[in-house]
């Protein structure tokens, strides 16, 4: 074994004083694995030879026995000194945690092995930090069980991928210690090195769910770094992987893990930075043609299922967008995939109706349910605008926006016990609310998106609730001419009340969707209230991101009466968040 990955496994130091002199601890006979060492004469213990998986021995496990970590890569301690060492520690407990014990006998002093820096001390605490902090914040929105089974298995096993979830559980505890520069900055330097790490080792990796799984750890390491270069090209050899595997690889697990491409993949359409854009032509050429995608159309059996082929109908509405605007796509085609689009939703909402029947009454009121009907009524939302048209065609949505609040809001109240500020490495609750505040007009709505914004601080993915606020300011006050310091967005504290809204919310079927005079139970009406003029408002935001230094800089592109221009003036800010 090299010494680098040398590793101690005793028995605790109870253990040892419970033997006592002239009592021999038992081992396996003929296994290769465990050694025998003599403490003393009558005292026997067993080593567990390491398998050197990190952060803890797979074999020391399985034999039930308490492993004493690695130790420092600087250091090396030889048989006999760490023997004579436990014999004299005068704390009880495992070996590791009693030589940490301030009372315990100080250790010889250890001999050096390189110059090169050790791995901190911290790294089963970041991990532990994914495993115990990141992966349930993360899955506490929709179920899966990749965050927090799946990759957590695998690190156990492979090294590539135990150090991409350490550099997560990093920048997790970073965004505790963003007040404290030196801090957050050493934990950031530690991510890196194990993101890059975890790069260097990815060549080891020999099969297609250990692959994708090392994609979406680095996709989530690189959005959380700010490098989303990076992150697309994780996203693209995810995508490539999943398309290249063959029929008869097509196991239950790759199943779940393509899912989570798929949604880590809409994660990146959503948020496309000027200097990075999403890269439609490389991601298009990866994806299974309409008419063969099948995830939107099959019977559900689950939530996860459910928003996974909701996600594939979001992922089709933006890229169909993308197509007619970009690509100068021909009407017919346009209208034929539009066409498709609707029937496919309509489908997947007959087959969550006839899911839901199946349910007990309380299953609806569940988060699951809830963040599927949060992301449902954003997608119909854009199929309910069109994809084209003046800015003004927004305001008769208003039902649709409150829904989004009212479902946001609950969703955002469960979520307050991870903490006062919590991390997904998914979509969650941001996406919506920022489609909200811009798109909406309403003076009474729109502050009430915004102020939910402004309440939870929460990071998801790429996407900052502090920078949505931001941008959500810098466009309210150049719609409406006012001040963005002068703008906040007021909302009442969360009350039983709010319940008679989401009750309302809850009450609307999925089969009405489909029709032409679905009616939500919207409460707000602009009455009296004069619209913005055409020619103020924002039709589409240019965003570049600094992520280290928190700023963006963002152009407003104003919309235009001129039916010939699909853009009129330009605005240029910068916001610090």
């Amino acid at each position: 074994m090299p010494r680098d990955a040398r590793r101690q496994a005793l028995p605790g130091q109870a253990e040892l004083q419970k033997g006592g002199a002239g009592k021999r601890y038992e081992y396996r006979e003929g296994a290769a694995d465990e050694i025998p060492l003599q403490l003393d004469q009558g005292t026997w213990i067993r080593r567990v030879k390491c398998d050197e998986t990190r952060p803890q021995c797979l074999k020391c496990q399985t034999s039930r026995r308490i492993c004493d970590g690695y130790l420092p890569d600087e250091s090396f301690i030889p048989r006999r000194q760490l023997a004579a060492t436990v014999r004299n520690l005068s704390t009880i407990g495992p070996v590791s945690r009693a030589l940490l014990s301030p009372n315990a006998t100080a250790p010889p002093a250890l001999t050096p092995l390189s110059r090169t820096p050790s791995p901190s001390r911290q790294d089963p605490h970041l991990f532990d930090v994914f495993r115990h902090h990141t992966a349930p914040s993360t899955v506490s929105f929709l179920p899966s069980d990749f965050w927090n089974v799946k990759l957590l298995q695998l690190a156990h096993n492979e090294p590539a991928i135990w150090h991409a979830t350490v550099a997560v559980g990093a920048l997790h505890r970073r965004l505790d210690l963003l007040d404290s520069p030196d801090e957050s900055g050493a934990l950031k330097r530690r991510a890196e090195s194990h993101y890059v790490k975890a790069l260097s080792l990815a060549k080891n990796l020999d099969t297609a769910p250990k692959l994708l799984s090392l994609s979406l750890a680095l996709m989530a390491s690189s959005n959380l770094l700010g490098r989303l270069k990076e992150s697309q090209v994780h996203i693209l050899a995810g995508l490539r992987t999943a398309r290249e595997l063959r029929a008869g690889d097509e196991t239950f697990d790759m199943a779940i893990l393509k899912r989570m491409i798929s949604r880590m993949d809409l994660q990146a359409m959503t948020f496309s930075d000027s200097l990075c854009p999403y890269p439609f032509p490389e991601a298009l050429k990866l994806r299974e043609p309409d008419h063969m995608s099948t995830e939107s159309r099959q019977p559900i059996q689950s939530y996860e299922q459910a928003t996974s082929g909701l996600n594939e109908l979001l992922k089709r509405s933006m890229i169909l967008d993308e197509v007619f605007s970009i690509e100068n796509q021909d009407e017919q085609t346009f209208l034929e995939s539009l066409g498709a689009l609707l029937r496919d939703t309509r489908d997947w909402e007959s087959n969550m109706s006839r899911f839901e029947s199946r349910l007990t009454p309380n299953s609806v009121t569940q988060t699951p349910a809830l963040s599927v009907r949060l992301y449902h009524t954003f997608m119909r939302l854009l199929l309910r605008a069109t994809m084209f048209g003046p800015e003004v065609r927004w305001d008769a949505l208003l039902a649709y926006y409150e829904r989004i609040n009212t479902l946001a809001q609950e969703l955002a109240q469960r979520r307050r016990g991870l903490g006062k500020r919590w991390l997904s490495l998914e979509l969650g609750i941001v996406v919506p609310l920022f489609f909200a505040a811009h798109r909406c007009r309403h003076h009474a709505v729109r502050r009430r998106a915004l102020a939910l914004l402004q309440q939870f601080n929460c990071q998801e993915g790429m996407w900052e609730n502090a920078s949505a606020v931001a941008a959500v300011k810098v466009i309210i006050a150049a719609e409406e001419g006012c001040e963005v310091d002068d703008i906040d967005g007021t909302i009442p504290p969360y009350s039983p009340q709010s319940a008679t809204g989401l009750d309302k919310e809850l009450s609307v079927p999925w089969e009405a969707w489909a029709g032409n005079n679905l009616e939500l139970p919207g409460r707000s009406t602009w009455g009296t209230t004069v619209p913005i003029a055409e020619e103020n408002r924002v039709k589409m935001i240019l965003t570049v991101t600094d992520f280290d230094k928190r700023t963006a800089q963002l152009k407003l592109l104003m919309s235009s009466t001129d039916p010939d221009m699909p853009f009129g003036g330009v605005r240029d800010t910068v916001v610090h968040y």
